[in-house]
């Protein structure tokens, strides 16, 4: 992604370890997902997630996720970023975490599952949209 300068740009990545009311489970797999941001010619962000295997063990070991199915990545680039910090922790609560530095917010968030996830992202990604409410899609 390019953003021309004073550009605002929002982002958010959700991934689920499969569906826990339709009974699945990710045993093993491969997930790969790589964010680069550049403003003005320059990477302004930039994020490697991997996970190999036996992904479902790997979740459940991993200090961040301690067990959850479902996470997400959270970016907002802004001049004004770090105004929508203690908004975003507000909605967030004890699921998540964000941090602001250099015009760019970022939060995690992991749950138990995919509702409880959407119920956490849903205040925070209105939160980044100064109040603004989702698109109606998101609210189905």
């Amino acid at each position: 992604m390019t953003l021309a300068a004073g550009a605002r740009f929002l982002a958010v990545e959700a991934v689920i370890l499969g569906r826990q009311a339709m009974g699945e489970s990710v045993r093993a797999g491969r997930l790969r997902d790589r964010w680069r941001v550049r403003r003005a010619g320059g990477l302004v962000f930039a994020d490697d997630l991997r996970l190999e295997g036996a992904v479902a063990a790997t979740a459940a070991r991993a200090p961040l996720l301690a067990g959850a199915r479902a996470f997400a990545t959270l970016l907002l680039v802004a001049e004004d970023a770090g105004r929508f910090l203690e908004p975003a922790r507000a909605a967030l609560g004890e699921l998540g975490g964000a941090s602001v530095f250099d015009g760019k917010l970022v939060a995690r968030v992991a749950a138990p599952d995919g509702l409880t996830l959407r119920r956490a992202l849903i205040p925070t990604l209105e939160a980044l949209r100064g109040g603004a409410p989702l698109p109606r899609v998101w609210r189905s």
